[in-house]
């Protein structure tokens, strides 16, 4: 069992589903949209109650249906002030804080392929090396899927374009011990035409746990000729 100090609180900001994946709106329809984020964030929390090294989850988000969605694995839903995935995620680490939360592991709802065995060995990783602050990039290498940071407060999160590297640079300047991880289940998140036709190859495989995003995005598949900005299925 976990010390007080050592406990992990994961850090879920969620975008309400009617304003997901706007850069995809030229493609797909927003009852699409909306179907496919509920389907993400759902496969993300029954991934993150199967961890075994997640002692608490806290949920920041504006989107009604979060309390019901997320009723058996959060600890607390905070309403978003819909500043920005940063400010939401900054919300998230005083909740921690105030919880006697010695760590936080930061992850987007729209990483569906989620393995809960990675997330358990990128905590025990980082807290064997006694990392402060974990950088986990994207599958393109030049933003943040994930950040694990203890103590909670020990540099704030800024994510958005270039993030990685500006993290990384951040971590640095505030004295901490920082290190990259690659986490191939946190590699994919879902923005672009690109991420959809690779998510759904990956999830096309059957390696994966994300029976919802999978039936999502069969079903639009399904009912499109070609995927957003005209890529032919």
């Amino acid at each position: 069992m976990s010390s007080r100090r050592e406990r992990t609180c994961v850090i879920l900001p969620v975008k309400p589903f009617d304003d997901a994946k706007e850069r995809l709106a030229t493609g797909l329809s927003p009852e699409q949209r909306r179907a496919v984020a509920e389907a993400m964030v759902k496969d993300v929390l029954a991934a993150l109650s199967r961890a075994r090294e997640v002692d608490g989850v806290v949920v920041i988000s504006a989107e009604p249906k979060l309390a019901q969605l997320a009723e058996n694995v959060a600890d607390a839903i905070i309403p978003d002030k819909r500043t920005g995935h940063s400010d939401a995620a900054r919300a998230g680490v005083v909740w921690a804080i105030e919880h006697d939360f010695g760590r936080v592991v930061m992850i987007p709802g729209d990483c569906p392929l989620l393995d809960p065995a990675e997330l358990d060995d990128l905590i025990v990783r980082t807290r064997e090396d006694r990392i402060e602050f974990a950088v986990i990039p994207d599958r393109m290498g030049t933003g943040t899927n994930a950040l694990v940071i203890s103590p909670p407060d020990a540099v704030e999160p800024s994510f958005g374009p270039g993030s990685r590297q500006r993290h990384i640079a951040m971590g640095l300047a505030a004295s901490r011990r920082v290190a990259e991880h690659e986490v191939p289940s946190l590699a994919l998140d879902l923005d672009t035409a690109d991420d959809l036709m690779e998510l759904a190859e990956r999830l096309s495989g059957g390696d994966h746990e994300a029976d919802n995003t999978e039936q999502a995005v069969a079903a639009l598949l399904t009912n499109r000729r070609t995927l957003p900005g005209g890529y032919a299925r």
